[in-house]
């Protein structure tokens, strides 16, 4: 009974984490037909994750095939909001060009 109470949820045994770096994963796949590698993900909670309630960014490092065979890997985030049925993944960001503002914007939303 706790583990289908939990279930509904969160998925029964799935962390906040889990769901989240999911979340995330899944929507990135619609967006490049599934060609995107996501590695060292990790979820950095914000305040509004309570509860049934999980909020934050999904960070870590994309990798994309390119034109001439190779992989192009670059920094990204994206934001989490899942309340009950309401799954939003917003604020989706590749950091192409690696300049200090956009170590800083990465580093201000994926942090402890």
């Amino acid at each position: 009974l706790i583990c289908s109470i939990a279930f509904m949820i969160t998925g029964c045994g799935d962390s906040k984490e889990d769901i989240a770096i999911n979340a995330a994963k899944e929507f990135i796949m619609t967006k490049d037909n599934g060609t995107t590698k996501l590695t060292d993900v990790k979820f950095f909670p914000d305040g509004q994750n309570v509860n049934n309630t999980i909020s934050g960014f999904v960070c870590g490092d994309a990798s994309s095939p390119k034109k001439d065979g190779g992989m192009m890997t670059v920094p990204f985030y994206s934001h989490v909001l899942i309340s009950g049925e309401n799954k939003n993944v917003t604020d989706t960001h590749l950091a192409f060009s690696w300049d200090e503002s956009a170590k800083i914007e990465h580093d201000n939303k994926c942090k402890d």
